[in-house]
């Protein structure tokens, strides 16, 4: 049935969170023209809810709308009866349409989705176990893979799912019906995103989902992705802690995210500026070669003194035959010395072990 619904009654899509959603003002400012030439096309679709009216689609010419009439106006919507599941699909059929392969939105509608879940406010199939696997199982409202042992499989109450089950829910398989890669891609970022959040923090798991904003799409986020986990290994390997080398591989690749969307770049021109960067990371300052000799050559030397061969172990072995007979104040000497050396020894092997530089040299 359409009615004329005050604009104070018209709320979003409640699986839409407008916040995360990007609202393209340029598409709002060309609706407001062709509003003024063609008047408004009266096929909105809406749901009555606790008061007011639940837009199913069609957020930019409600925005449009409102800046077209102000707030006071009216605005003509078809009244249904949809279900929440229905609302989602539209929602995400809309999104598809307006943004094409918007990484972004991808990710947001399946956040949705999985929330929703959650939420018992809609229903998905149980993944199907062959031989038990729970392989790629998540349970909502975590985007992280769980393994066998973290559940009991018989649990009704667990919201189990999996991208098969969210790709038959939104529709988006291949033709083969096997999952869509866009679903995949999407769930993988997401539980991403929740580990840094755990792990680090969460101004870096901000920072990571920024990867996949501004009109990045699918196949290029996916590889941006990537490119942290390698950064990050290369770091590490340089000798930074996982979370410093975390927060620095997700700089380096939020840099790379602005070339992709000023230059246009796709997967390939992804992979050649990681490559950039990997290499200076992985650059080795020039003195490095011959500190890297000396801990060789001390190291051999280290070796001969812990032999049994050595002289200097037969000497010593010696003076604890001897011990009680030595001049006490010898003795008490050699004794200090030993234990310094070992002391020493201790502090510098801990210094280099240590995953943070030293602020101090140990002397």
């Amino acid at each position: 049935m359409l009615e004329n619904v005050p604009m104070s009654k018209i709320v979003a899509n409640p699986y839409r969170h407008m916040e995360n959603y990007p609202i393209n003002q340029e598409k709002v400012d060309l609706l407001v023209a062709s509003m003024a030439k063609t008047g408004f096309w009266e096929n909105m679709i809406g749901r009555e809810r606790n008061g007011h009216v639940e837009l199913a689609y069609g957020h930019h010419r409600w925005i449009a709308y409102k800046k077209r009439h102000k707030n006071n106006a009216s605005m003509p919507i078809n009244i249904r009866n949809v279900s929440n599941e229905d609302m989602i699909r539209i929602m995400a059929d809309e999104n598809m349409h307006e943004w094409g392969t918007s990484a972004e939105i991808e990710q947001e509608t399946i956040r949705a989705v999985v929330l929703a879940y959650a939420d018992g406010d809609i229903k998905l199939e149980k993944p199907k176990s062959g031989d038990h696997s729970v392989k790629g199982w998540r349970i909502a409202p975590s985007f992280l893979r769980v393994k066998k042992s973290d559940f009991d499989i018989y649990d009704v109450k667990i919201k189990f799912y999996n991208a098969k089950t969210i790709a038959k829910f939104l529709g988006w398989t291949q033709p083969d019906g096997q999952v869509s890669p866009r679903v995949r891609n999407a769930l993988d970022a997401l539980e991403n995103s929740e580990k840094i959040l755990k792990e680090i923090g969460r101004e870096e798991a901000e920072e990571f989902d920024d990867l996949s904003k501004g009109g990045i799409g699918s196949d290029q986020a996916s590889e941006l992705r990537k490119s942290v986990s390698t950064i990050r290994r290369d770091r590490m390997q340089m000798g930074e802690n996982k979370k410093q080398a975390t927060r620095n591989a997700i700089k380096d690749v939020n840099k790379i995210a602005k070339n992709v969307r000023s230059k246009k770049l796709g997967v390939r021109g992804v992979r050649e500026e990681a490559k950039k960067v990997r290499t200076k990371v992985t650059k080795k300052p020039e003195r490095l070669p011959m500190v890297e000799e000396f801990c060789q050559s001390l190291s051999k030397e280290i070796v001969r003194l812990l032999s049994k061969k050595d002289e200097r172990w037969k000497d010593l072995n010696e003076v604890v035959k001897f011990r009680g007979q030595i001049d006490a104040d010898i003795r008490s000497d050699l004794i200090i010395n030993l234990r310094s050396l070992s002391e020493r020894c201790i502090r510098m092997a801990d210094a280099i072990e240590a995953s943070e530089p030293k602020q101090k040299l140990i002397a």
